[in-house]
């Protein structure tokens, strides 16, 4: 579309009706910025805490073993960054695996990937969810106090919804 208003722009004052074609070429871009790229399905994870005495999920009470908990909700607008603090309660190693869609229950969902922090020192880990303009996730979790980090970047192409239609169905299943 911009370059169709550069090339009229160019051709000058040759044509009579070029004003009028510009100023339409100009109220069609400003209709299309307004435009808004938003997340269609809810992303989250599941997070399951481990040492070597406790194999089960000890989390505070909004995370349990295979049960999802929402970072970024559905139609946030991109490019945008969440986080939340879990707690580790002294276990060792922290499992993550990224999720998207709208059910509580983590097999219910579409896995994204996964990924896991060990040598836990500290009580606390952040985790951050950042989707940039270009639909490219990005997943950290940063212990608290040390400020050590263990990172994911999801393409946007990992979705199983390729469609709208996919997406629409998935939320009325939900």
């Amino acid at each position: 579309m911009q370059r169709r208003l550069d090339a009229l722009e160019r051709q000058g004052d040759n044509k009579t009706d070029m004003p009028g074609k510009i100023r339409a070429l100009e109220a069609q871009l400003a209709r299309l910025s307004r435009l808004v790229s938003v997340t269609p399905l809810s992303l989250g994870l599941d997070a399951q805490v481990r040492d070597g005495r406790d194999m089960e999920a000890r989390l505070n009470s909004a995370c349990d073993s295979g049960t999802v908990v929402r970072i970024i909700e559905r139609n946030s607008t991109i490019p945008t960054k969440k986080s939340k603090v879990f707690h580790a309660r002294g276990a060792t190693k922290m499992y993550f695996k990224v999720y998207e869609g709208e059910h509580e229950k983590a097999s219910d969902n579409n896995l994204l990937g996964e990924f896991a922090f060990t040598g836990i020192q500290g009580e606390k880990l952040e985790v951050a969810m950042e989707i940039d303009a270009d639909g490219i996730l990005y997943v950290s979790a940063t212990e608290q106090p040390t400020g050590r980090r263990q990172s994911l970047t999801i393409d946007s192409g990992t979705s199983a919804f390729k469609s709208l239609v996919d997406i629409s169905k998935k939320v009325q299943q939900s």
